[in-house]
């Protein structure tokens, strides 16, 4: 796929946990290539047609864990790809841990998660234009 053709990169990275930061949310980031836009689309998608509990906080200020940074999406931003990751935060008591069971995961923040990913991907590419890059 022509790299100009890829409007939006969408990156799911450990949904399926509960942090200790973030408890019963979902963390929804934006990359600095068009922050406010994506907050908004985000914003917008997820109040019409999801209703996922959000913490959208990280995106405000400095990130202490460099989130969006850490990520698989990075290769996109460096490419000028817009890019949101959701997630449940980095830090936890079993991140790459062998204590990372299945019993541990919040399944309907999983369920939450991908019908969000879904709506997100289904309005960006039924979008004639996600938003104007500068």
């Amino acid at each position: 796929m022509p790299i100009e053709d890829i409007v939006l990169n969408i990156n799911l990275d450990m949904v399926g946990r509960n942090s200790p930061d973030f408890p019963e949310s979902l963390l929804a980031l934006a990359s600095e290539n068009g922050r406010p836009q994506l907050i908004d689309f985000i914003t917008e998608v997820n109040g019409s047609r999801v209703g996922a509990r959000l913490d959208m906080r990280l995106n405000e200020g400095e990130d202490p864990h460099s989130h969006v940074q850490r990520s698989d999406q990075l290769a996109f931003m460096q490419k000028d790809i817009p890019a949101i990751l959701i997630t449940r935060g980095f830090m936890g008591p079993d991140y790459h841990e062998a204590s990372d069971d299945p019993e541990t995961i919040n399944y309907e923040k999983v369920f939450q998660a991908a019908r969000l990913t879904f709506a997100l991907a289904v309005e960006a590419a039924n979008k004639e234009v996600l938003f104007e890059r500068e």
